[in-house]
């Protein structure tokens, strides 16, 4: 249960951050 709770939060800040990576590579691109 904890990990994959872990696993899920873990999800959650990937997916807010990939986002905001994509753009910076854009940018530095």
């Amino acid at each position: 249960m904890i990990v994959n709770n872990s696993a899920s939060n873990l999800a959650q800040k990937n997916s807010h951050y990939f986002p905001l990576l994509l753009t910076v590579v854009q940018r530095v691109e």
